[in-house]
């Protein structure tokens, strides 16, 4: 019987919505349009009709790449099927698409303008997860238009909601990008800041290749800014995942930036190495003419040997690969500048002329006031060798001009902040005083409408409301006390589960700490007590040698294997004593230990070891090395134990605030799900963990290996 009013309810309960509906419908449009359009609306209004919309979007982005103009005719008539539905996630993606459509046809006025609509359509539908796409691409149209104030405006919006919506892949992807744009800006502190923060959300995702693109990233702006050394850290750090992955194409872009990176430290020999092994690679993959500044980069490196005539070859080679491309006219301009170069030191001054004007062409029509600096010098200095003083006093005064304005450009950046700032805060005082027009104009047209119908409509609307709230009270009372009950009874158990959990690990804590102590002391006493009285043994035996060599053989055999044995029992307690209390570690610290532990596995020929530090440049506090280094050789002994694995790394990557330590195998891998896995090894490591208020994760499944990664806060408290 319960079930039968429940269903007699339910169908009540639908049809009232379908009355509310229909009625809502019609006094909201009765107003504005005709009979025909009204009967367009009816009938359009069927489920097939969102899923044409739908069907229409997605054509739409499958021919933007392919047919621009039917791209915008199938989202066009998209957005008019969704007006008339009201079909909001409709008009939103049918107004993306067109303003995804202008950008890619380079009409970067009416991208902006169909997204400046798109932003404020989403902010009054509450569709706070597409905003973010929205002020990013906004970033990228005024990225385009120059407007760089603006582009870093929308690009911070958009990188603090990926973060807030926890779309964390794009949030690093957009961090990135603001690296770029503050470069250009030469805010080259700001600009390393967005890159770290991009590194640092990769490294909790553990996306490997996005890690490696920071690394080179990172490496290459550290190469601007002349810390070669820093740049090298980078860049081998980026070289180990790309070869780890046998990625050729990323190992390819880190041998080119290792070639400029050595090209500024004039060691030109590596530079070359490098260069010609990146070459190697890009021709490997067939995308040579992808990266042309390589030719570039190696006429440069034989331009600094002095071997002139094969500098002339790389550079001539970089101009036929990039003739008639016209998104490569910039190392077109460089290429040409630099045979000019080249002339002009053989003191061609003619043919030096040549080359330079032909750069000075191209650095024009792209406004690069940076190089055209560089090639209007030397123009100038090649017509005064002809005693073409006319010519040169020209070019002499364009020097002059575009020094004088990169003076004021860089004054303009410097100001940059101040602007962002002043600019913003306008944006904002805009955004209000537009909502509160808005409002105004909203309360100006209800006051138009005809009251009667609005009033009858309220009544009925409030009349069919009242009805509904008491059937779906009704129904719907006696479950939510059912699921309520349920729920509180959950969170008890989830409650006391962690109360337990926390309380086993407290345990273990306790008595790891005890177990550390004790392994101190033992270690002490068998150093102190027990290797002493072995000493003053082997001593004894030393003074009764001479003596020896009288007695019958087999006595002497005897002896002599006495004292072989007293020998190894000195070895044997000199090593509990190191395993147990390391030396290595409480002299060199964590990093020094690490590699003698890593030393110590290889020379077994049991398992071979990668080890690579990060950001551990000086010493933690003695306990929390103490704590890291017990974790690795833990997870190293259930390795050696358990996994039959045949490779193992070790990193740890330290950024001032966390540390970060991941261990990775090859082996057999198990089965996180199943609590059995957890021997007594990985709860000593949970309780050193829980111990330092750190994370552990765990990756692993059935012969692929496992990866362990710890999240490790670096704190100014002692963790005692």
């Amino acid at each position: 019987m319960k079930e039968i009013k429940s269903n007699r309810c339910d169908f009540i309960i639908r049809i009232i919505l379908i009355f509310v509906y229909q009625l809502s419908i019609n006094i909201g449009h009765s107003q504005n349009i005709t009979k025909e359009e009204n009967f367009s609306l009816i009938t359009q209004s069927s489920l097939n009709n969102i899923k044409k919309v739908d069907s229409l979007n997605e054509l739409a982005w499958q021919y933007m790449r392919v047919d621009s103009n039917k791209a915008s005719e199938y989202a066009i008539l998209a957005k008019r099927i969704s007006d008339s539905l009201l079909y909001i996630d409709g008009q939103i993606t049918s107004i993306r698409r067109l303003g995804q459509i202008a950008f890619s046809k380079k009409n970067y006025d009416e991208a902006e303008r169909i997204n400046l609509e798109l932003l404020d359509f989403e902010k009054k539908s509450g569709n706070t997860k597409e905003i973010a796409k929205t002020q990013s691409l906004l970033g990228e149209i005024y990225n385009k238009k120059e407007n760089h104030i603006k582009s870093l405006a929308f690009s911070i919006e958009s990188f603090e909601n990926f973060k807030t919506h926890e779309n964390f892949k794009q949030a690093a992807s957009i961090a990135n990008s603001i690296g770029v744009k503050y470069r250009t800006l030469g805010k080259f502190k700001k600009s390393i800041d967005y890159h770290l923060k991009s590194l640092e959300i990769r490294v909790k995702l553990n996306d490997s290749l996005e890690i490696a693109s920071s690394y080179m990233t990172l490496g290459n702006y550290y190469t601007t800014l002349e810390n070669y050394d820093k740049a090298a850290k980078y860049l081998k750090a980026a070289e180990f995942i790309y070869l780890k992955f046998n990625n050729i194409n990323g190992l390819s872009i880190v041998y080119d930036n290792f070639g400029c990176n050595y090209l500024k430290t004039e060691n030109i020999d590596l530079a070359i190495f490098y260069l010609e092994k990146s070459l190697l690679l890009k021709k490997q993959l067939k995308i040579e003419e992808k990266n042309l500044s390589i030719y570039n980069n190696l006429g440069a490196a034989y331009y600094k040997q002095e071997r002139l005539e094969k500098a002339l070859k790389y550079y001539k080679k970089s101009i036929r690969l990039t003739h008639g491309n016209v998104e490569k006219t910039m190392n077109f301009a460089e290429a040409t500048s630099n045979i000019g170069h080249i002339y002009y030191k053989k003191k061609e001054y003619k043919k030096a002329v040549e080359y330079y004007l032909a750069s000075l062409k191209e650095l024009d029509r792209m406004d690069k006031p940076v190089p055209k600096l560089v090639t209007l010098k030397f123009l100038s200095k090649s017509f005064e060798k002809q005693n073409k003083y006319k010519e040169a006093l020209k070019y002499s005064n364009q020097y002059q001009n575009v020094n004088d304005s990169l003076q004021k450009s860089y004054k303009t950046a410097v100001n940059f902040e101040d602007k962002y700032e002043a600019e913003k805060t306008e944006k904002l005082i805009l955004e209000k005083n537009n909502e509160i027009t808005e409002a105004r104009l909203k309360n100006t047209l209800i006051k138009n409408e005809q009251q009667n119908q609005l009033i009858i409509g309220l009544f009925i609307t409030l009349i069919l409301l009242v009805l509904l709230f008491f059937v779906a009270y009704r129904v719907k009372s006696g479950k939510e006390k059912i699921k309520n009950l349920k729920k509180d009874k959950e969170l008890k158990d989830q409650k006391i589960t962690e109360i337990l959990k926390n309380q086993e690990l407290k345990s273990m804590s306790a008595m790891i700490q005890g177990e550390e102590k004790e392994r101190q002391r033992i270690a002490q006493d068998l150093h102190d007590r027990l290797g002493s009285i072995l000493s003053m043994v082997k001593i004894h035996f030393k003074s009764v040698e001479d003596y020896i060599k009288h007695l019958k053989t087999p006595h002497l055999e005897q002896y002599q294997k006495a004292n072989q044995l007293l020998d190894n029992a000195c070895n044997e307690v000199r090593a509990i004593s190191h395993q147990m209390s390391s030396g290595v570690l409480s002299k060199f610290g964590l990093v020094a230990a690490l590699e003698d532990l890593k030393e110590t596995l290889i020379s077994s020929n049991q398992i071979d070891v990668e080890f690579i530090s990060h950001g551990l440049d000086s010493r933690l506090q003695n306990i929390i090395e103490i704590e890291v280094y017990r974790i690795v050789q833990e997870l190293i002994s259930n390795i050696l134990k358990h996994s039959y694995a045949k490779e193992v790394t070790i990193q740890l990557i330290y950024n001032e605030e966390n540390l970060n330590i991941t261990v990775e195998d090859n082996g057999i891998g198990f089965n996180v799900e199943k609590n059995e896995n957890k021997g007594i090894g990985l709860k000593n490591v949970e309780a050193r963990i829980y111990k330092m208020s750190g994370e552990l994760l765990i990756d692993s499944s059935i012969n692929n290996g496992t990866t362990i990664t710890i999240n490790i806060p670096i704190k100014t408290n002692n963790y005692d």
